[in-house]
């Protein structure tokens, strides 16, 4: 865990809502991660336990958790410290199956059950297993209520293709600029069309490779 690594967390009062942060400060025994005024001030209570993940130099995915014991503030930054977890600690997550490729589509969003009125966004990232959506102001979902998700997916030489799924909010990701968006999985979706996100995916990874 090096200075600017970026790491997730959530607490483990609450649930579904995720941070994004980096640390910022450390020594060998303590790491210092930055957040904003009001998560360092909540972190001071006792009993607030936090769960973080991050992704190594290796490209490995770890969990641990920890309690802030300290906190301070330099200039306009505000950070929490916490006890450096050691080897026995962090937890290793199985990756994704389907490649992941940072791409912003257009997307549409309307409801399967409930009610609420449609509205358009954009994706942060997608793979053949879901997305990430970004949450534009004054919209809300909720984890686990099923939405119907259309993806607009360019093609070379021809018509963007509409793709149809049905997709499930798993978590909701708060940006350290306090934007919003919702990582999920595709419940329903046409293989083809499963086939056809792959393929965009792998297609977009071989271009930035080839910058």
């Amino acid at each position: 865990m090096e200075l600017g690594t970026k790491v997730r967390f959530f607490l483990n009062d609450v649930t579904r809502r995720e941070y994004n942060a980096s640390i910022v400060d450390g020594d060998e025994n303590v790491v210092w991660i930055a957040m904003d005024e009001e998560m360092v001030k909540h972190s001071s209570e006792k009993e607030v336990a936090f769960t973080f993940s991050f992704i190594n130099n290796e490209g490995t995915m770890y969990t641990f958790r920890g309690h802030a014991i300290n906190h301070r503030k330099e200039g306009n930054v505000w950070m929490a410290a916490f006890l450096k977890p050691q080897h026995q600690d962090l937890h290793k997550i199985q990756r994704r199956h389907f490649l992941r490729s940072e791409v912003s589509l257009s997307a549409a969003i309307y409801p399967c059950r409930q009610q609420f009125a449609p509205f358009v966004t954009s994706t942060h990232d997608l793979s053949g297993g879901g997305a990430a959506i970004w949450l534009p102001n004054k919209k809300e979902l909720e984890a686990d209520e099923l939405i119907t998700l259309y993806l607009l997916v360019p093609e070379k030489n021809q018509r963007p293709t509409i793709i149809k799924t049905t997709y499930r909010p798993i978590r909701e990701v708060i940006q350290e600029d306090k934007r919003r968006q919702w990582a999920g999985e595709f419940m329903e979706i046409h293989e083809e069309d499963r086939k056809r996100l792959i393929r965009f995916c792998m297609q977009r990874q071989l271009q930035e490779a080839r910058v």
